[in-house]
């Protein structure tokens, strides 16, 4: 389908080449790399900083600043998640039955929601996971077409316990669908600045 269609799928893809201002996405690296990264309330603040310095920019430069903030935010997630390792076992079949977590058993918990996590399963046992409705309500109307596509796909399968104890959890035409999605976005943005992140999407 790519080969028949490829003209039409090119003129698709083709994107405005506007220059990352990378002094500008350097600077945010730098501030945040000064943030604690076992604290949760550091993801507000890359947040507010992403606000302040980064929003009004063009798109390629507001792409180029997420994948830092993304690249910071999975830093946070671990620590933080290490912290919280074996202490919310018990809502197990909370998580299980909604794929979340109402994020309102105490203060901790709440704090973890207004920093953008939630819970999630990974081989039985409750662990701390990205909430990508968060993150993207923030992100999403900044960065480019591709990004913004990217994120459409990936909301639609990461909070899906899809594939779990090696058995598919979801309609064989679903995931079709998602692999169609994938191919198609390879094919139209090979300069995108997660193409290999997508191909690892396509080849799961």
């Amino acid at each position: 389908s790519n080969e028949n269609n490829a003209g039409l799928l090119q003129r698709q893809g083709k994107q405005k080449s506007a220059p990352v201002q990378k002094g500008l996405v350097e600077q945010y690296q730098k501030h945040l790399a000064k943030l604690p990264k076992n604290d949760p309330k550091s993801v507000s603040k890359a947040i507010s900083k992403y606000k302040s310095n980064i929003i009004g920019q063009n798109t390629n430069t507001c792409d180029a600043a997420y994948v830092v903030f993304d690249d910071f935010y999975q830093k946070v997630l671990l620590f933080v998640g290490r912290r919280v390792a074996g202490k919310y076992q018990h809502l197990y079949e909370e998580v299980q039955r909604y794929q979340s977590s109402t994020m309102q058993h105490d203060d901790f918990c709440l704090l973890l929601r207004d920093n953008g996590f939630n819970f999630g399963i990974e081989e039985d046992a409750v662990i701390l996971v990205e909430d990508v409705d968060f993150l993207y309500r923030t992100f999403y109307r900044e960065c480019s077409t591709p990004m913004r596509t990217w994120m459409n796909q990936y909301q639609k399968e990461v909070p899906n316990f899809w594939f779990e104890d090696e058995q598919l959890r979801i309609p064989p035409k679903t995931l079709a669908r998602w692999v169609l999605s994938w191919n198609y976005f390879v094919f139209l943005y090979p300069d995108f600045i997660w193409n290999e992140r997508a191909q690892e999407r396509l080849n799961f």
